[in-house]
């Protein structure tokens, strides 16, 4: 096979197997979470495309230096693809405009916005997110208290502020300022 055909195909490579472990784990493992089968379909996938990578350079006639490139560029290429599924994929599981929608479109007789604030309000909200967190070991419920338990989710946080500020210029698209 070309070497460099099989260079631009790595990461649609590796986004298959991302979403197709991302798949199975959710569906054969429903205790798993959304969240930890996109990080497994994640690295699935991010081995696929190391692996291809190293057999590129271990198989051709490409410098080295032209091997690192395209790892560099491939890992970068995947990466955001596989942001991107992220997002798609847990954009129906936390927006609550999508998920209200959906309500409404469940609802023949449309629904009051009594029924609305019954389904959505502060309180429940803040139930369902504080339960999601606790249950995906985020936060840690110890003597009436919650604690930060894997940081892995804060990180991510940190990093898309981060992104943000390089992006946008500010810390929220929804600040005037940052």
């Amino acid at each position: 096979m070309n070497t460099l055909y099989t260079e631009m195909m790595t990461p649609l490579l590796g986004m298959a197997l991302f979403i197709s472990a991302q798949f199975i784990v959710f569906r054969l493992s429903p205790s798993v979470g959304l969240f930890t089968s996109v990080i497994v379909g994640y690295f699935s996938g991010l081995s696929l495309v190391v692996a291809i990578q190293l057999y590129c350079l271990l198989n051709s006639s490409i410098e080295v230096i032209d091997c690192a490139a395209y790892f560099a560029v491939n890992v970068v290429a995947y990466s955001s693809m596989g942001y991107g599924f992220f997002v798609y994929v847990c954009l129906g599981e936390t927006a609550i405009r999508i998920r209200m929608l959906v309500e409404l479109n469940a609802s023949a007789n449309g629904l009051s916005k009594e029924e609305i604030m019954q389904l959505y309000g502060k309180e429940k909200m803040l139930a369902i997110r504080l339960n999601r967190l606790t249950k995906g070991g985020q936060l840690i419920f110890k003597d009436g208290r919650y604690f930060i338990g894997n940081r892995f989710l804060l990180f991510v946080s940190k990093l898309i502020i981060i992104l943000k500020l390089i992006i946008l210029g500010k810390k929220s698209e929804f600040n005037e300022t940052s």
